[in-house]
């Protein structure tokens, strides 16, 4: 889970802007989806 965290604030976070907690939510969620889905996933 701190993995996710770390990518999540390096991939996305840290490069976009929000204006409203909806912009958050909805990039968290497409976060999740893409790193869930798409990411490629070191084992």
């Amino acid at each position: 889970m701190d993995n996710f965290f770390s990518h999540f604030k390096s991939e996305c976070f840290n490069l976009y802007t929000f204006r409203t907690s909806k912009e958050v939510e909805h990039a968290v969620q497409r976060y999740i989806h893409f790193y869930n889905h798409h990411r490629f996933q070191h084992h």
